[in-house]
């Protein structure tokens, strides 16, 4: 009989070694235990007779978010010593309706945490609130050619959808704007769609949001030494 959930989710993982939770989910397992509190108690109710499954499955959802197995490789993914491999039919009971409403209700990204007055480096003390990026998202290759063509992206050599991020000086993700189609540039994304500045606030990012709002990005000196100026607000 596997061990019962004794707080700490190192119970649910393949093998007890340090870490094995991160390496599992992408999540610490005092992250992991910090969401449980806070959103354990909207998860549906367990198999009856099973009131442990609840936090293996609650793990199952973080694994199935950090390794996105194929449908095809979803039962040997979704393993934990305490329920064995799922079913496809276990996983669409109890899996898919965790993941939609842990979709729905977590929000632990704030863009007030910008404000926070430890996000400060020594040649940023004030202004600059973070960094400015985006990131792909692999997706199948879409079945009709059309919407095909909306999220191949030749730099990545795949279809994908597109994230836009700000990260602060911390390390914490405080923005995300998501999903946009592949083929979009960052600039439009940034442009379409970016948070709300206080007055002198700036991103930094890289040269293709050159011009763009609130964004300071990398130059070099021209040769006559004037720089062209750009738009901050």
């Amino acid at each position: 009989m596997p061990a019962r959930f004794a707080g700490s989710f190192g119970i649910f993982a393949a093998g007890r070694a340090t870490g094995r939770v991160e390496r599992d989910t992408g999540l610490s397992d005092h992250v992991l235990g910090l969401l449980w509190a806070k959103y354990g108690e909207f998860m549906p109710d367990p198999p009856r007779g099973h009131p442990d499954k609840a936090q293996a499955y609650f793990f199952l959802c973080f694994k199935f978010i950090k390794h996105a197995p194929r449908p095809s490789h979803v039962t040997a993914t979704m393993w934990t010593p305490h329920t064995g491999c799922i079913s496809t039919g276990t996983y669409r009971r109890q899996i898919e309706p965790r993941l939609l409403i842990l979709g729905m209700l977590i929000d632990e990204i704030h863009w007030s945490d910008r404000l926070s007055p430890f996000n400060h480096t020594v040649h940023f003390p004030g202004g600059a609130v973070g960094l400015l990026d985006s990131l792909p998202l692999v997706i199948s290759t879409p079945s009709d050619w059309r919407a095909a063509s909306k999220y191949f992206q030749g730099k990545y050599n795949n279809y994908v959808l597109k994230v836009q991020i700000i990260i602060d000086f911390n390390g914490n993700i405080v923005w995300c704007s998501l999903p946009h189609l592949g083929t979009r540039s960052d600039p439009k994304m940034w442009e379409a769609w970016h948070p709300h500045f206080n007055a002198g606030e700036y991103v930094l990012a890289d040269g293709a949001y050159i011009s763009c709002s609130h964004c300071l990005v990398p130059y070099q000196a021209p040769a006559n030494q004037v720089l062209r100026r750009t738009r901050t607000g």
